[in-house]
């Protein structure tokens, strides 16, 4: 697969002003890069030394893609911007790595981590807000 053809989504945290959580989302040279997002969460209110569940909704419409975050359920933010294409569906095969680049054998997490999920599909803020704390079991 080359580079054109492949699609990168990276959540990540920074110490810069503002809120702390930033996201880069690419198709080949289309997207966005460094892109901060959840302008209502700072690092006060995400390093106050409480566990927090937070979920990010991510899609696209046309060429504008949206963000919602939610914060323990409740929804806390939106964010949009405009990328000027179309992404394309992400409709193959799908790998993923916590703190670092795929191809990498280290990472960089320095933290507790204690559930991560990724869902293929758009989870409604119903199910956000219902489940964000519920176990969920392997079909």
């Amino acid at each position: 697969m080359t580079s054109a053809q492949s699609g990168k989504l990276s959540l990540f945290l920074s110490s810069s002003s503002g809120s702390p959580f930033y996201m880069s989302y690419t198709s080949g040279t289309t997207g966005v890069t460094n892109w901060q997002i959840a302008p209502n969460l700072t690092d006060a209110l995400v390093a106050d030394s409480s566990w927090h569940h937070y979920a990010f909704r991510i899609w696209q419409e046309g060429t504008t893609l949206y963000s919602k975050v939610y914060r323990d359920g409740n929804y806390d933010s939106m964010s949009s911007r405009a990328i000027g294409a179309s992404l394309g569906p992400l409709d193959t095969f799908m790998a993923g790595t916590i703190a670092t680049e795929l191809p990498s054998t280290t990472g960089t997490l320095s933290a507790s981590l204690d559930d991560f999920r990724f869902w293929k599909g758009l989870r409604s803020a119903r199910e956000i807000s219902r489940f964000y704390d519920q176990k969920i079991y392997a079909s």
